[in-house]
């Protein structure tokens, strides 16, 4: 295998990463729908609008990284005819660049969990127990994602410090 077919497995990967968080985005939609039209407490119909935002997100940021990343992939591989030490570098440097995302996540999803649990230990509104229930999914969907993305994120580094070493 080729660099250039490691290259475009990252975004293979990074599309069906993609993929997955908008299918889990329009679940969570649907979810919401369904609390909306079938439930009958008011915990039911608080999540509405906390899961129909968060789906949102979700899926839209879903969406358009499975698009971005698939452009991206059709891009290199109609325009990259050869694998030369500057690609190689430029490869490197981007996946150096993103690094710090992951310890962002960490940190963030940390920040709505204690915040999440706070709300629930000290306030009793449905509305703000339904928010908090929306935070703890969205710091749990970030921690999902970027176990994913820094495996293989980790991999690719290590083939493009081989690769550099050639």
């Amino acid at each position: 295998m080729n660099f250039l077919d490691h290259t475009l497995n990252w975004y293979r990967g990074e599309v069906f990463e993609a993929l997955i968080s908008a299918g889990f985005g329009i679940a969570l939609i649907l979810l919401a729908l369904l609390f909306w039209r079938m439930g009958t407490t008011q915990g039911a119909q608080a999540l509405l609008f906390p899961l129909l935002v968060l789906g949102l997100i979700l899926g839209g940021s879903g969406i358009y990284n499975a698009y971005s990343n698939r452009a991206k992939a059709v891009q290199l591989e109609q325009n990259t005819t050869e694998v030369n030490a500057a690609f190689i570098q430029a490869e490197k440097e981007r996946v150096e660049g993103f690094q710090y995302l992951y310890t962002f996540t960490k940190f963030l999803a940390t920040f709505l969990f204690t915040v999440a649990l706070v709300i629930f230990f000290f306030v009793s509104g449905k509305i703000w127990q339904a928010i908090a229930i929306a935070m703890i999914i969205m710091g749990l969907s970030g921690l999902v994602i970027d176990y994913f993305s820094k495996e293989r994120a980790d991999t690719y580094y290590e083939i493009i410090l081989k690769q550099g070493e050639q």
